[in-house]
């Protein structure tokens, strides 16, 4: 070989070498971040879910959480084994294939007992966004069936100049080769389900701010702290969602295959840990005691607030008591809360209206939302 060549196959050599390097590397570190963010929200999550009657959305937590950790540390064994056989090869690549998906549609389920919830268990909108989701995945799977067809396995990643230049090397990878232009049709069911998504829960999100504003402060209070969480959980996973898939297609048109599958590792454990903190951080909210003090400064009335045909809160009816009890006393609108206490041994359901339960008593209900108008009240699991 004269120095032309030898200077091609180096060229070669150590750009396969940053290709494998940066698919190992990104497959290690997708597994523990998604461990590491499991450790951090295990003490919540044995509070919110393991010891809570177990429910749809348990399952499907459960099945987002620990599918999903499950799954990156294969696609991350796959991507750093060197010995496996083709057969091996073939079968790691499959669950690498069809295995996100799984904790994909497990997040968009819990997603649409969210929008269901959000808006008040509407069965018109259930009937909508229900065969939306089938469509989905129907679409997802035909365009995989196919994609799985043109593949060819291999556990040689290297082109046969370099194998012949460094044979005693013996470096093996599992791989294939196949139409990778084709799994981009995956991101067109993926990407307009999302978006669909994401518009209605900028509906539901604008109908409960206006729906705050004219409630009086106890209702309304309650509610603005429940557009907050909207804001934060459910309208900000359907916008990391909807973005990462346009950067999915973008790299998948633009980019070699291997560089792509660095970010497809990223995409399922963004899936693991938005499906699962967003459980979390619901659970958490709905089990918070509502007191004055966990109401913004913002939300409380000014001294000639209207209550309409509700007295205003005298000084006694704010006399300490646990924090989340609320006692029935000759006023059936006071609430007796204490201002100084924050934190409740007892859950109770935060939409309570006070006056309607008796003496310390506590709502032990699992899965419940956040209060609407007087007309209408969720009950739905999330």
């Amino acid at each position: 070989m004269d120095s032309a060549q030898v200077q091609g196959v180096l060229e070669a050599l150590f750009g396969t070498i940053s290709i494998l390097q940066a698919s190992k590397f990104s497959q290690v570190a997708a597994a523990v971040l998604a461990i590491y963010d499991h450790a951090l929200t295990l003490d919540e999550e044995i509070r919110l879910v393991w010891n809570k009657p177990f429910s749809l959305v348990s399952l499907l937590y459960y099945i987002n959480r620990y599918v999903g950790d499950i799954l990156v540390i294969l696609d991350a064994i796959l991507y750093v084994n060197t010995f496996f056989s083709v057969d091996l090869c073939r079968d790691f690549l499959q669950i690498s294939i069809w295995g996100p998906f799984i904790t994909v549609w497990a997040t968009q389920l819990i997603m649409q007992l969210r929008l269901y919830a959000m808006f008040g268990k509407s069965k018109k909108l259930l009937a909508f966004i229900l065969p939306l989701l089938i469509a989905e995945i129907g679409g997802i799977v035909a365009v995989l069936i196919l994609y799985v067809r043109t593949m060819a396995y291999t556990n040689s990643p290297l082109p046969p100049e370099i194998s012949l230049l460094l044979p005693t090397l013996n470096l093996r990878m599992c791989a294939a080769t196949s139409d990778e232009r084709l799994l981009t049709a995956v991101y067109v069911p993926l990407f307009g389900y999302e978006a669909v998504m994401f518009m209605l829960a900028l509906v539901a999100l604008v109908r409960k701010y206006g729906a705050g504003r004219r409630q009086g402060f106890e209702r309304g209070a309650r509610l603005n702290a429940t557009v907050n969480l909207l804001m934060q959980s459910s309208i900000a996973y359907f916008f990391v969602y909807f973005v990462a898939c346009a950067v999915a297609v973008g790299m998948y048109l633009g980019l070699p295959f291997t560089y792509a599958e660095v970010l497809n590792s990223f995409l399922t454990v963004a899936s693991i840990i938005l499906g699962s903190r967003l459980v979390l951080s619901f659970r958490a909210y709905n089990y918070r005691p509502q007191t004055l003090d966990s109401f913004p400064a913002s939300d409380l009335p000014p001294p000639s607030a209207t209550y309409g045909s509700r007295r205003p809160p005298s000084h006694n009816q704010w006399a300490s008591s646990p924090a989340g009890v609320a006692r029935k006393g000759s006023d059936p609108y006071a609430s007796t809360f204490s201002p100084a206490t924050s934190k409740s041994t007892m859950p109770y359901w935060n939409s309570w209206d006070a006056g309607e339960h008796g003496n310390g008593s506590y709502l032990e209900l699992d899965d419940v939302v956040s209060p609407v108008s007087e007309n209408s009240q969720l009950g739905v699991a999330v």
